[in-house]
């Protein structure tokens, strides 16, 4: 757990570095194309003035003035925001302003001041043209353009950086689930042949009452199952064909009495802690066979679970009440365990069924993989059903298993 959390952040931490090292690259990048395109700017504004300064210089020459002030009128609102003609012997200023002379008003105006005649002449006193333009002009929609690339990559760098995490979790769920399953072998191999002795050696007590030793070989042999199940490599490696595959391909699909699979698992329960004067497992369950779909060990084993979870969530100290009810409709049946625990904490709800949560809460006791409320959730869906964790108003969870009626011929 502390090594995923670790893992996380660290790429949270390589993330986050990208971000800043992509804002100031950009921003150097953008500085650099503000610089270059300012110079770039005005050695096009300093060639496209000469060119008119060529055109109205000749024409003043001639004494065309109507025609020079003409062509400078052309310049104005293209290419410059003013041209001002200035002619002796008062330095007269004769100004035109373009229409458009508002437009990033904000930034300041650069001037190309070129002289009518050479200095050396009597006429060149305060004869120029002044040619007046926004040389930054283009900034405001370099850095809108520079703050939506921002956005954009921001908002991948996320998308990116929650597939990586979910990559991450995959890739840890599978070498769990490898480790686990190694483990899991090992294990079902060592007790697989104490568990059929005790077996056999319970079946023989004289004097134990026969409830007691029904229950005993019915504990026994759901023991012995589920070694048996962890015994075959397919139902605990990645990548092996589960056993809900083989359910979906319709394999070995038999009725079963959910009654009767509801009350085997309260009486099992009762048994374990009927030492713990402070929990009380209460039922409400239909009379009758009620007939479903389902694989009938992992059924036990999935509601067995939740009754451990519901027990685990609640302090040693305080009084338990566990209630389960079984209920029918025409089209299926429905489980519901209720506790009057602390409930769930709604970052911890949203994610059961949708992923693994490792290192459970306190709500789940604590210290667990999360594994087995991620496969109940799949392999009730695999059985055509629905389940749900859901936090009651007045305290406590609520557990929803709804599983399809059998709609063949019932035994």
């Amino acid at each position: 757990m502390m090594k995923s959390l670790s893992d996380e952040k660290t790429v949270h931490g390589l993330v986050k570095q990208l971000k800043w090292r992509f804002l100031i690259w950009s921003l150097l990048v953008l500085v650099f194309s503000i610089i270059s395109m300012g110079l770039w700017v005005g050695k096009e504004k300093q060639h496209i003035a000469e060119t008119y300064f060529k055109s109205v210089r000749n024409m003043v020459i001639i004494g065309d003035l109507r025609g020079a002030m003409h062509t400078l009128e052309h310049a104005v609102g293209r290419d410059f925001t003013s041209v001002s003609y200035i002619t002796p012997p008062l330095g007269e200023r004769f100004r035109l302003n373009a229409q458009v002379s508002s437009r990033f008003s904000f930034l300041p105006l650069t001037v190309i001041r070129l002289d009518l005649f050479d200095k050396s002449s009597p006429d060149s006193v305060a004869q120029a043209l002044e040619f007046s333009y926004r040389r930054f002009y283009f900034v405001p929609l370099f850095i809108a353009f520079w703050g939506i690339v921002c956005v954009v990559f921001y908002l991948l760098t996320r998308a990116f950086e929650r597939q990586l995490i979910r990559h991450y979790r995959s890739f840890l769920d599978r070498e769990v689930l490898r480790q686990m399953g190694e483990i899991s072998r090992q294990v079902a191999h060592d007790i697989r042949s104490p568990l059929s002795a005790l077996k056999i050696a319970t079946s023989n007590l004289e004097g134990l009452n026969p409830e007691r030793r029904d229950l005993i070989n019915l504990a026994t042999s759901r023991i012995i199952k589920m070694a048996d199940d962890l015994l075959d490599a397919k139902s605990v490696l990645p990548g092996g064909r589960s056993s809900e595959e083989e359910f979906n391909s319709g394999q070995g699909h038999t009725p079963v009495n959910l009654v009767h699979a509801v009350e085997n698992v309260l009486k099992l329960k009762r048994l374990e802690y009927r030492d713990k004067e402070n929990i009380h497992i209460a039922s409400k369950v239909e009379s009758g066979p009620v007939f479903v779909d389902v694989e009938p060990d992992k059924l036990s084993n999935l509601l067995s679970n939740i009754i451990n979870n519901s027990i685990e969530s609640i302090n040693s100290e305080s009084v338990v009440e566990i209630n389960v009810q079984l209920t029918i409709d025409p089209r299926h049946a429905t489980i519901l365990v209720i506790d009057n625990g602390p409930g769930i904490p709604s970052e911890i709800l949203k994610r059961i069924g949708s992923e693994r949560i490792l290192g459970k809460p306190r709500i789940f006791g604590g210290g667990g993989s999360g594994i087995g409320l991620l496969d109940a959730y799949r392999m009730v869906r695999a059985w055509g059903g629905q389940i749900a964790h859901k936090n009651r108003e007045n305290g406590g969870t609520l557990v929803q298993i709804m599983l399809p009626l059998w709609k063949g011929e019932c035994p």
